[in-house]
């Protein structure tokens, strides 16, 4: 019931479970039995700016990105990153941030590289990897994106 505990999660062909903490920015993978394989705070300044908005008492925290209050705690939490998917045939790990970034890591929840969006600001609140490895997000005010070509590891 804590809010910080709400996350999101990706089920591999494989039954391994990728787990992404919306409000902590911690990602985490199970295998088929439910052992914790591996835990990885995702990383960087953006991310850890991220979360000390989110445990910060700020009254406004709706001006560092999207803020939702839950029916059930009445706490407004601030989101870290919004879902977890896994391209199982390239080993990538694809998590959209709140600041509109989409952080990319490897299978092994190490970092490869950030994504950041050009112009205005735009929160990806879904995401997939197309045959080509392309991205498609879907955005929470201007629909459904294509990123193109396939994002390269840095």
């Amino acid at each position: 019931r804590a809010v910080a505990n709400r996350v999101h999660m990706f089920v591999t062909s494989k039954d391994d479970v990728y787990v992404s903490f919306d409000h902590l920015g911690i990602l985490q993978k199970y295998d088929a039995s439910g052992r914790l394989q591996w835990e990885e705070a995702i990383p960087g300044e953006q991310a850890e700016k991220l979360r000390n908005i989110f445990w910060s008492n700020a009254t406004d925290k709706s001006k560092y990105g999207i803020v939702l209050t839950t029916s059930y705690s009445g706490v407004p939490a601030f989101f870290v990153s919004f879902s977890i998917l896994l391209d199982e045939s390239r080993d990538r790990l694809y998590v959209p941030l709140n600041d509109g970034s989409i952080y990319v890591a490897d299978a092994r929840g190490k970092p490869l590289q950030f994504l950041k969006q050009r112009g205005s600001t735009d929160f990806y609140n879904s995401i997939a990897v197309d045959r080509l490895g392309r991205l498609i997000v879907s955005s929470v005010w201007k629909g459904v994106f294509l990123i193109m070509p396939a994002p390269r590891p840095v």
